[in-house]
């Protein structure tokens, strides 16, 4: 199942106005996994999108993590509770043309990982940029139909 999680009211834990945010889509992948995607067709760039989804990432660390978040989140969900998560952005081929992601996703990877090992915190986070299978592209061609 997939589901589009939003993230922060419109209020930070200092009372601070920011704009609704919410995840795209948050697909389960397996006991206590979960992967967090940052959907894009043509709009942006991959760097913003995984800015995004990083974003999103560090937040969901800090929910986690951070006795100050226990008044927004419900730490006993599953959700809450996964060892495993996986960000990614999914958009087209078409989408990453002219871009060498490669670099960048490997130095996101190697930050995530150091940043739990050097804060101490339990579970894996890792992120990857994603294309569309021909199925999903298929997909939504029907679903505009």
């Amino acid at each position: 199942d997939y589901e589009k999680i939003p993230l922060l009211a419109d209020t930070d834990l200092r009372g601070d106005y920011h704009r609704k945010r919410a995840i795209d889509l948050v697909h389960k992948t397996g006991s206590k996994a979960y992967e967090f995607i940052e959907l894009k067709i043509a709009s942006d760039t991959p760097l913003y999108a995984a800015m995004e989804i990083l974003k999103y990432g560090v937040l969901y660390i800090f929910c986690r993590h951070d006795v100050r978040a226990s008044k927004l989140v419900d730490k006993e969900s599953e959700l809450m509770r996964a060892e495993k998560i996986h960000l990614q952005v999914l958009a087209p081929k078409e989408y990453y043309e002219g871009y060498d992601l490669a670099w960048l996703e490997t130095s996101i990877n190697h930050g995530l990982t150091n940043f739990l090992r050097l804060k101490n915190l339990p579970g894996e986070i890792d992120f990857k940029f994603e294309t569309f299978s021909l199925n999903f592209s298929r997909l939504r061609a029907e679903w505009h139909r």
